[in-house]
């Protein structure tokens, strides 16, 4: 339809009819709704999509008639839009509301849409406004996307900072970008500080999982943006900027442009694991010191499955029973027992109180020697209470058993009589002496008090004894005279210990009746000369403590109270022995020459009294001058420990002058096990290899123990 203002610019066609046909063919079908208003604000024209859009069926309607200038339908902001466009204006509307009101048909279907609107000027060529145009363009789906990627953003924004874990993100040359409040937390940096910081910094410190520096190409975020593949369960060290040490667990992820096939960025997340990085490294620590523990156990410690077959020993198997730990896992242990019987009674007693303590028991080593074992042992039960095994310990008593039967010998043999009381004074043990000289059995005086047996008229004496004991006092030679199975009462002579930690208390008896007969006869025979035998008893006492005298002097050295050099040799060359130590002072000439004799003796004294206190240190004896030899019935290989305990023992601790000097005082030693040669022949011997080896461990530097060939004995 033409308009009077047809010709004017932005209309008018320069080409004719033929573009004419085509701008109106273009402006028909635009699929963006348009319509154009002439100088005086009424409809001039409008494209299909705009019918559409307005709801029109008919293509003239609203052509000509609505004036969008006074049409009071029209709202105020839509009127502002249109002067301004007027007035020369371009006006640009992000998203257009329906400002036509009730102009559009009930039956548009267009309110789900959403419009971007231009409004512009037409000019004429002059450049006057003769008109607007109204476009609008449909925006629906990227509004809607807009609004769905802002929701999608904050609600990534929610659950990032709601994380426990951190999370950092930054660019490829290590910029941090951006953090979590997880982040802050665990980094110990606030946003704005970390963000003047890259994740790559030295000053991190970061550490691998064994504490050493984490080399930078294999920082996980680098190892991200190399591989441009997901870097996950990294383990490392940092420090925080107040210095203090944590741990984390880091994933790093790579983020990718659209099309590129390098990674801009990179995200990590991380959690703090200190806590549990602690708790697993005390937790190898505690393993660690548990294997040591176990691995240098002295005693053997096993455990056997419910049919007594040994599932985990200890490695100090081999020491003990010969086999290796390899050949005990599986081995029934009842075939350890020499004895069966012993096997029996200890699964007995365990099977009724649970545990078992000290059950001796000799068992048979590899070798097939036997060796005396103490077991202490403990029931192992399931969960539904089923015995599923045991555990326990063997230690080596050998030593201690042959001490006891040396001990039980020399009890049964023993001219004196022997006994041992309980807490209550009663009989626990008595040797064959006392039915020699009494005539009671030792069976029939167990559970038996002595003090039943005393003269009424030494219940005094008895009664005084007792208090001394009980004070801790020693009584020696306290005579009573004891009730004999014949009905006659004899004089003993009683040599007691006050009571020791587990209550015992130790006898020894001489039978002196006929000494004491001879001494009630002589005082008889003498009446009228009571201050001579006064005298004469005096002159016996002393002749006796003369008598003990020379049997110490004999064989006791006098300055160091040790066995002198005869005593040494003699108990050399009885008995049974397995080697032979000799001890030499280091320089001790120059004690003597700087400090003088004094001095030495000093030093030989207390030298000495250190190798004495060394626990089982075997027989010690002083040779001569400087010079002490130690005879062993231990097996080789203790003797050998006693004998570095005794080196150690001399060098602990200075020994102080009689002026004040602290000395710091060493020995040299050699030791030689006892050859095949029996009598005083194989005790020079051995002793000369001891005296050899001795100067092998002088030329070596002193201070140290050398031991003679083993390969040589017998």
């Amino acid at each position: 339809m033409p308009h009077p203002a047809g010709r004017a610019g932005g209309v008018r066609s320069e080409g004719g009819p033929a573009s004419e046909c085509l701008l109106e063919t273009l402006f028909d079908n635009s699929p963006f709704p348009t319509q154009v208003f002439d100088r005086h604000g009424f409809s001039w024209r409008m494209n299909e999509a705009q019918r559409r859009y307005l709801g029109l069926r008919d293509r003239s309607s609203g052509i000509g008639t609505f004036n969008i200038l006074t049409d009071p339908r029209v709202t105020d902001t839509a009127r502002d839009r249109v002067r301004r466009a007027y007035a020369g204006e371009v006006v640009e509307v992000e998203e257009a509301t329906h400002d036509f009101g009730p102009w559009r048909a009930d039956d548009a279907d267009t309110d789900a849409t959403i419009y971007a609107l231009t409004v512009f000027p037409l000019r004429d060529d002059a450049g006057g406004v003769i008109g607007i145009v109204s476009s609008m363009r449909d925006v629906t789906g990227r509004r809607r996307t807009e609004r769905a990627l802002r929701d999608s953003e904050e609600l990534y924004r929610s659950v990032v900072g709601a994380l426990s874990e951190g999370v950092v993100e930054q660019l490829a040359d290590g910029t941090i970008r951006a953090v979590n409040p997880s982040a802050e937390r665990i980094l110990g940096l606030s946003a704005g500080t970390l963000n003047a910081h890259t994740w790559t910094d030295a000053r991190w410190g970061k550490v691998l999982e064994d504490g050493t520096p984490m080399p930078f190409d294999e920082q996980p975020t680098v190892r991200a943006l190399r591989s441009g593949k997901p870097v996950s369960g990294v383990t490392m060290g940092i420090r925080t900027p107040d210095g203090e040490a944590r741990w984390l667990s880091v994933c790093s992820t790579p983020l990718f442009d659209q099309g590129a096939t390098e990674a801009h960025a990179v995200v990590s997340s991380f959690s703090d694991i200190t806590e549990r990085k602690l708790a697993d490294d005390a937790l190898r620590e505690s393993e660690a010191r548990y294997r040591e523990t176990f691995d240098s156990l002295q005693d053997l410690y096993f455990e056997v499955d419910a049919n007594g077959r040994f599932t985990r020993v200890s490695p100090s198997c081999e020491r003990h029973t010969g086999y290796t730990q390899e050949e005990l896992i599986g081995f029934q242990s009842q075939l350890l027992y020499v004895d069966p019987a012993d096997f029996l009674e200890l699964t007995r007693l365990a099977m009724k109180h649970t545990s078992v303590n000290d059950f001796e028991a000799l068992m048979r080593r590899r070798d097939g020697a036997h060796v005396w074992f103490s077991i202490t042992t403990r029931v192992r039960r399931g969960s539904g209470g089923a015995i599923v095994g045991a555990e326990g310990t063997l230690r080596d008593i050998n030593a201690r058993k042959q001490a006891e039967d040396e001990r039980d010998r020399l009890f049964l043999l023993s001219v004196d009589m022997l006994a041992v009381l309980d807490s209550q004074a009663r009989f626990v043990r008595a040797n064959p002496a006392w039915a020699r000289t009494t005539g009671h059995r030792p069976l029939d005086l167990l559970g038996q008090r002595p003090f039943d047996f005393f003269h009424p008229d030494d219940a005094e004496t008895a009664r005084k004894t007792r208090l001394r004991l009980r004070s801790g006092e020693i009584t020696n030679d306290t005579r009573l005279r004891m009730l004999c199975r014949d009905g006659k009462y004899r004089w003993l002579s009683w040599n007691i210990s006050p009571p020791s930690d587990d209550g015992l208390t130790f006898c020894v008896v001489r039978d002196v009746h006929d000494q004491v007969q001879r001494e009630e006869e002589q005082q008889q025979m003498v009446v009228a000369l009571e201050s001579t035998a006064a005298v004469l008893s005096e002159q016996a006492m002393e002749l006796d403590r003369l008598r003990m005298e020379a049997e110490w002097l004999a064989n006791c050295d006098v300055l160091t109270g040790v066995m002198n050099r005869r005593a040494w040799f003699a108990a050399a060359s009885e008995g049974v022995h397995s080697a032979v130590a000799v001890f030499d002072i280091d320089f001790f000439k120059r004690v003597n020459d700087t400090w003088g004799h004094p001095a030495g003796d000093l030093v030989l004294t207390e030298v000495a009294r250190r190798m004495c206190a060394v626990g089982d240190g075997g027989h010690l004896g002083r040779l001569g001058g400087e010079e002490f030899g130690v005879l062993f019935e231990a097996p080789f290989h203790e003797a050998r420990a006693t004998c570095e305990a005794l080196l150690a023992a001399v060098a602990a601790n200075p020994i102080e002058l009689p002026d004040g000097t602290p000395l710091s005082v060493t020995v040299s030693g050699g030791l030689a096990p006892w050859r095949t040669a029996a009598g005083t022949a194989g005790l020079e011997r051995v002793y000369e290899e001891a005296d050899r080896a001795l100067y092998q461990a002088k030329m070596g530097g002193r201070a140290r123990l050398a031991l003679a060939p083993v390969s040589r004995a017998a």
